[in-house]
């Protein structure tokens, strides 16, 4: 199976809701997202909508939750 890799500041769709990937932990395969969860490299596959700010500005009416470091 072809993975998948989001990358710092793409915004993913988890459980339905869009989220930013605030940080990326390689060694344990972890993204830390916008909504202070974690989503596991496995969570992210071929089949999973990543998106850009610039894609999802009109969807979350110009409220851009900002990059925030762990």
């Amino acid at each position: 199976m072809t993975k998948a890799h989001a990358q710092l500041g793409d915004f993913v769709r988890k459980d339905g809701e869009l989220v930013r990937i605030q940080q990326i932990d390689r060694k344990s395969q972890t993204y830390f997202t916008s909504d202070g969860g974690v989503m596991g490299f496995d969570e992210i596959t071929p089949d999973t909508e990543i998106l850009l700010e610039s894609e999802v500005y009109d969807e979350l009416g110009g409220n851009i939750p900002p990059m925030e470091r762990r």
